[in-house]
C-alpha cells in the first residue's frame, strides 16, 4: 500500500543557477527502469499487486520462462493466470485459518489434484486422436506460428506450476489441430469448435479455483477471521477478464463443510 508523505515545513535549501542546471541535466538523463518481466511480475522489491502479495511477506519463488505458440494458450495465460496464481496461494492460507482439520483441507487438495490429472489426461488423449488423423492422411509437417510469445513468470506455488503444464499441453494440442486443419484433416467448423472447447476447459478450471478462494474468504469473514486472512493473504481486487467471469458461471462449485 502506498503511504502518504507528511508535509514538510523546512525551508528549501537554495542552489546556484549552475547547480540547478546540472541537477536538471542529471534528472533528465535518468531513465525510468523498465520491468524485467514480460507479464505483470515483480520488479526487484516492488509489490506484486496483481497476485495480492503483501509488502512484508517473503515467498519462496522460482522464475520460469515459458513460450506458447497458439492463440488459445496465450489467451488462457493472459486472461486467467495472474489471478489464478494468487488464488492458488491464498487458498492454501485461508483453508488453514478456517479449520484445524488437516483431513478437511486434504479433501479439497485431493479434489484439485484430481482435476489436474483429469484435464491433463484428456488433453493427451485428444492429442493422440488428432495424431491418428494426421498419420492416416500422411501428414508429418507441423505448422509454424506467426506470433509465439515468451512469458517470464514468478511461480510461488506448486499448483501454479502445474497449471502452466496444462497450458503447455493445450499448446501442443492446438499445434496438432492446426496442422490437421491446414492439410484438410478437419473442417473449419471442427477446428473452431474444438479450439474454443479446450480453451474454455482450462478457463473454467481457473474460474473454479478462483471462486473457491472467494467463497473461502466469505466463510472466513462470517467467522470473524477476515483481518487474519488479509494479513497473510491480502485480497486481490483486480478485475477479472470477462471470459473468466463467464467461465465461472459454467464451472462446478467445489463443496466443503468448512466453506459451504
Amino acid at each position: 500500500m502506498a503511504t502518504k508523505e507528511k508535509s514538510k515545513t523546512a525551508t528549501k535549501p537554495t542552489t546556484s543557477k549552475g547547480a540547478q542546471q546540472n541537477n536538471s541535466k542529471q534528472a533528465s538523463n535518468k531513465k525510468t527502469p523498465k520491468s524485467r518481466y514480460f507479464y505483470g511480475q515483480i520488479q526487484d522489491n516492488d509489490v506484486e499487486k496483481q497476485s495480492g502479495s503483501a509488502r512484508d511477506v517473503s515467498r519462496a519463488t522460482i522464475e520460469r520462462t515459458v513460450e506458447f505458440q497458439s492463440l488459445q494458450a496465450q489467451r488462457v495465460i493472459d486472461r486467467s493466470f495472474m489471478r489464478l496464481k494468487g488464488s492458488f496461494y491464498s487458498i492454501s492460507v485461508v483453508l488453514h485459518i478456517l479449520t484445524d482439520s488437516d483431513e478437511t483441507v486434504q479433501e479439497i487438495d485431493d479434489y484439485i489434484d484430481e482435476k489436474f490429472i483429469e484435464i491433463e489426461q484428456d488433453l493427451i488423449d485428444e492429442q493422440s486422436r488428432i495424431k491418428v488423423i494426421l498419420e492416416n492422411d500422411g501428414i508429418d509437417t507441423d505448422v509454424k506460428y506467426s506470433n509465439p510469445r515468451k512469458y517470464k513468470l514468478l511461480i510461488d506455488s506448486p499448483r501454479a506450476n502445474n497449471f502452466l503444464r496444462l497450458v503447455s499441453q493445450l499448446d501442443k494440442l492446438m499445434l496438432l489441430m492446426d496442422s490437421a486443419w491446414i492439410f484438410n484433416g478437419i473442417s473449419d467448423v471442427q477446428k473452431k469448435q474444438e479450439s474454443y472447447k479446450w480453451q474454455r476447459r482450462l478457463m473454467k478450471f481457473a474460474a473454479q479455483i478462483i471462486n473457491l478462494e472467494i467463497r473461502a474468504r466469505d466463510a472466513a469473514t462470517k467467522k470473524g477471521k477476515e483481518q487474519e486472512v488479509n494479513e497473510h493473504a491480502p485480497v486481490d481486487t483486480s478485475e477479472q477478464h470477462p471470459e473468466l467471469v463467464e467461465a465461472g458461471k459454467e464451472s462446478e462449485l467445489i463443496k466443503s463443510p468448512v466453506i459451504g
